[in-house]
């Protein structure tokens, strides 16, 4: 489940944002892998910031914001859209104790991917936030950040199905397998195998890893390409339906879902 709260707090001007109030938009998701994490890059330069990094106490974290587990740290994710070098650019934040140190960036190519996450988080005008828990790690000797915070599909899965109900559709109960993915986007976001599983299991199907005779459909990703599973779908007499279609048909949003050919990066 995802939710929206409001952050009011102090941060160090490193991050981007002023030293005095600042009002944020912040999300986190609750429906995140164990093996989910993602890498902080640019830490190199900000051993001293995060040398005064600390788990939060007990209750010390601005309202609303959930404590990570004991021994790990708390991380805030905010776009830099004036960044003079990349105006992709994710800032990596983690609580330091009355403030936010910015320790880092996601990589380029990964803040492309995420840009329309916070796109969406943000099209009320306010500046968008994604809250997460962080792990230290020892990197050649520095320390390093490890998020643990799930793929860019994942979170929009979260967001696009929280307090919504599946639609009645025929593939209830059904055992399913994915033929292909990333051709398709849910509001902006491209559809991944992990957002895949997501949608499908919110909608009751059960996800087979790969094509048998057990399976009862087969979600093809790019309509027209003959996959493996495609082709033995029509050797077992398995049908097959479009995913576009498929994610409609279970109840996400007619105007939310797209093909990814229509998205470019930059």
């Amino acid at each position: 489940m995802g939710f929206l709260r409001r952050l009011a707090g102090t941060a160090s001007k490193a991050t981007g944002m002023t030293r005095t109030e600042i009002e944020l938009k912040v999300t986190w998701f609750e429906g995140i892998r164990d093996d989910a994490v993602l890498q902080v890059v640019g830490e190199h330069f900000r051993q001293e910031m995060l040398r005064t990094v600390r788990p939060p106490s007990p209750g010390e974290l601005p309202e609303g914001v959930p404590p990570p587990p004991s021994g790990y740290y708390k991380a805030i994710l905010v776009p830099e859209p004036s960044n003079q070098y990349d105006r992709n650019a994710i800032a990596v934040n983690v609580w330091a104790g009355r403030a936010w140190n910015h320790v880092g960036y996601l990589s380029r190519d990964e803040a492309v991917d995420y840009r329309p996450l916070f796109t969406h988080l943000g099209r009320t005008g306010e500046r968008p936030a994604v809250a997460c828990d962080a792990a230290l790690v020892n990197e050649r000797g520095e320390v390093g950040v490890v998020l643990h915070l799930g793929t860019p599909g994942e979170c929009m899965a979260e967001l696009i199905t929280d307090k919504r109900q599946p639609a009645d559709h025929p593939w209830q109960g059904q055992q399913i397998v994915f033929s292909g993915q990333a051709q398709t986007l849910v509001t902006g976001v491209v559809v991944d195998r992990f957002a895949q599983i997501m949608y499908a299991r919110w909608a009751g199907c059960e996800v087979l890893p790969r094509i048998s005779k057990k399976a009862q459909l087969v979600v093809v990703a790019s309509p027209g390409e003959v996959t493996t599973a495609v082709s033995k779908a029509r050797e077992y007499g398995v049908p097959t339906v479009p995913e576009v279609e498929f994610l409609k048909g279970i109840g996400l949003p007619e105007d939310a879902v797209g093909r990814e050919l229509l998205w470019t990066r930059g």
